[in-house]
């Protein structure tokens, strides 16, 4: 028999937190054997979280007000610091529950945390015609601009949204294509909370099979390995394939994961076999370089060398792997902003419409070593 435990129970609701971010704290419902002192591990995990938070930030945590909720701002890597003391509080689950923590961490990795669109995103929308398309997980939101013969599709990545591929939308339109945008299942305006790759995989053929054929893809971030799942698993053809901030290795998504939340690379690596126990996957069959070792197209691979949140390296080993691809390496954009550059607009969009051969660039310098010199 189990009993189940609330990660909520382990954190106190924070007064400074606004209305409308407090009902969108999520809550984690892990089971425990009944014999498991669910009382005395919460307070175990706040006195060690609390020891983490201000080891790291002394002076910090101090204040009589109660902790926050583990809500979508503080739990991907807010820069304020009542974040510092929610990873705090995930590395003491890491302490003294391993397991405990695993489970949740299984549950976050899989947890889509929305974010409003900006103005920007809202009239590109204004834009478009707004459709909706089935899918084996429900129908998804999509936008649609332009009536030309050749249709380009737009996939964002993990916690994005169609429309923030927006900035393309024009240039390929004026080309004469037909540009179709969709937010994933959980993500943006289609319904869900959570969803995975495989569905997010999914979701590409889908859309594709409603749109296509297709004369390329604009791909963003975790949705560059969604593309590549789709052609080696759906026999999904992209056409010319644009890889913008793109993840090379499994490994630094859940490294990536590791940082922003506070779990440990011990709890890190029983998340992943936790995942590959519930999803039916091995790690090793959706590794991007390997997938990308057998695409069929001529590819170009676009990285920030600023980017925060995957580094340079993994495109520029992704863009390594691929049969045929160029490389474009630019600076001062990081992983979000890269995709209204003007520059990038431009390179995506003469790739796309073959006015422009394969780019390449040189390789990243070491910047250790640069700054030595």
């Amino acid at each position: 028999m189990k009993k189940t435990i609330d990660i909520e129970t382990l954190v106190a609701p924070s007064r400074a937190l606004r209305h409308d971010q407090r009902t969108r704290c999520i809550r984690f419902r892990v089971g425990v054997p009944e014999e498991a002192r669910v009382t005395d591990t919460a307070k175990s995990v706040r006195e060690a979280g609390l020891r983490a938070a201000r080891s790291e930030h002394p002076g910090r945590g101090k204040s009589k007000e109660p902790l926050m909720r583990i809500s979508p701002l503080h739990a991907l890597g807010s820069t304020m610091d009542r974040g510092d003391l929610v990873r705090g509080l995930l590395r003491g689950l890491c302490r003294v529950a391993p397991g405990l923590a695993a489970m949740a961490a299984e549950q976050l990795f899989v947890t889509v945390f929305r974010h409003k669109r900006p103005k920007r995103e809202e009239a590109w929308a204004k834009g478009a015609a707004a459709i909706s398309i089935p899918s084996p997980h429900g129908e998804i939101a999509a936008w649609v601009w332009g009536t030309g013969p050749k249709t380009v599709l737009l996939v964002h990545g993990w916690a994005g949204r169609g429309l923030q591929l927006g900035a393309l939308v024009a240039p390929l339109v004026a080309a004469g294509h037909r540009v179709v945008a969709y937010d994933g299942p959980a993500h943006g305006a289609s319904p869900g909370r959570r969803t995975n790759l495989f569905k997010l995989t999914e979701c590409v053929v889908a859309v594709a099979d409603a749109v296509g054929p297709l004369s390329g893809v604009i791909a963003h971030s975790l949705g560059t390995t969604a593309v590549l799942l789709a052609a080696s698993r759906h026999d999904f053809d992209p056409g010319r394939f644009v890889a913008i901030s793109p993840v090379a290795r499994t490994t630094t998504m859940t490294r990536h994961f590791g940082r922003m939340t506070g779990f440990s690379p011990v709890v890190l690596e029983k998340m992943r076999v936790r995942l590959e126990r519930s999803l039916g996957f091995c790690w090793d069959e959706i590794e991007p370089l390997r997938l990308a070792s057998t695409l069929d197209t001529e590819s170009l691979v676009v990285h920030d060398r600023d980017d925060c949140e995957l580094p340079a390296s993994e495109g520029q080993a992704l863009a390594s792997t691929l049969p045929a691809a160029g490389w474009l390496l630019t600076a001062g954009h990081g992983h979000l902003r890269i995709l209204r550059d003007p520059v990038v607009v431009a390179a995506a969009t003469d790739f796309i419409i073959r006015r422009s051969p394969l780019i390449s660039a040189a390789p990243i310098p070491d910047t250790a070593a640069a700054s030595a010199a």
